[in-house]
């Protein structure tokens, strides 16, 4: 088209037109295949945050865990912090608190002096007690116990501000819901 144009052709030449329908057409496709190629090749890690884009949690969250495992040239913390997201997509979006723990432990096994998966663990836990029994009473309650223990830790292996802050708060908010001795 670009040819026959630049050669005197008219551009309003019905033939020209088709030529032209033609030529978009296989440049779309072209394109389209190229950036399939594209995002096939590209790293897991890249294709985690489009699985969460299109809403697929779950791929989301296994991408991001095999990125970390599989990725060169990562270092040990973004290999953790790519296990912390799964362990997030898995609490916040499908409430999969056995993923989600398995994959904030696993953010640990990279770096275990990181307070944020301890937090999060401690938050699976609290957020389990209606799981473990009818909401309130004893079976209900001792998940505190668990989760005041992960706080604990956070802090313990932790000096950011934030996990600091984040731990006293939550270890004062869940105390009370400790059972007590008469429980």
């Amino acid at each position: 088209y670009s040819a026959l144009v630049s050669g005197g052709c008219s551009p309003d030449s019905p033939v020209l037109a088709e030529i032209h329908r033609k030529d978009s057409i296989l440049l779309r496709q072209e394109k389209e295949i190229a950036f399939a190629a594209a995002r096939e090749a590209a790293p897991k890690s890249k294709k985690a945050y489009w699985a969460y884009q299109d809403e697929n949690y779950l791929r989301s969250a296994e991408l991001f865990v095999e990125g970390a495992a599989e990725e060169d040239g990562l270092s040990e913390s973004s290999r953790a912090e790519m296990c912390f997201k799964a362990a997030q997509i898995c609490f916040a979006n499908l409430k999969n608190y056995e993923k989600a723990r398995t994959y904030a432990e696993k953010s640990l096994e990279y770096q275990p002096n990181w307070g944020k998966p301890y937090l999060l663990i401690g938050d699976l836990y609290a957020s389990s007690g209606p799981l473990c029994g009818t909401g309130t009473g004893f079976k209900s309650q001792v998940v505190t116990w668990v989760a005041i223990d992960m706080w604990r830790k956070a802090k313990e292996v932790d000096s950011d501000p934030f996990v600091q802050k984040k731990a006293r708060a939550q270890i004062s908010k869940y105390t009370q819901y400790m059972p007590t001795g008469e429980d």
